[in-house]
């Protein structure tokens, strides 16, 4: 039970970090994260995200340093691969975005696919994206979410289960 007591703090620190840097509270998440007893990949991940935006002047360094995290853990962290692809959304780096999570199967991760797609003028694809989260869960926040992402590159979706 202790176990799944530490996974699930470790999930909301993961939460309330990303929270944070939405907020521009870099400082303080890479304050927390420094004296942190617990590091893991996330975490460096996050702590990756919060330099990308306290620190214009040093974000081909952080992109570089995602960009080995995402291929040590390739496969393995949902959480890695949606921070690498934030990453590369914002430099404009479409195609390292959509690899770093081209086999997504969480809602979080097949969202941020579909921004990319939309990003990279795709709306066909991400519509393909949108049916796979509208069959795991259409009414989810964040299938409704990319329906109007594609709605608003102009192409009309009406729902995403066909039948």
């Amino acid at each position: 039970m202790a176990a799944t007591n530490d996974a699930d703090n470790l999930e909301k620190m993961y939460f309330v970090y990303r929270s944070m840097i939405c907020l521009g509270q870099y400082s303080q998440v890479l304050d927390q994260i420094s004296s942190s007893a617990t590091m893991t990949n996330e975490l460096k991940a996050i702590s990756l995200l919060a330099k990308y935006f306290a620190e214009p002047d040093n974000r081909s360094e952080v992109t570089q340093q995602v960009s080995l995290l995402l291929n040590d853990e390739m496969g393995s962290s949902a959480l890695v691969r949606i921070i690498a692809c934030t990453i590369f959304n914002n430099e404009n780096d479409y195609d390292h975005a959509y690899t770093s999570v081209q086999n997504a199967d969480s809602m979080e991760e097949l969202s941020v696919l579909a921004y990319t797609l939309v990003r990279m003028n795709r709306p066909d694809k991400a519509s393909e994206v949108y049916s796979k989260m509208c069959k795991i869960d259409e009414d989810h926040v964040l299938s409704q979410l990319v329906k109007t992402w594609i709605n608003a590159n102009g192409v009309c979706v009406r729902s995403g289960v066909e039948g």
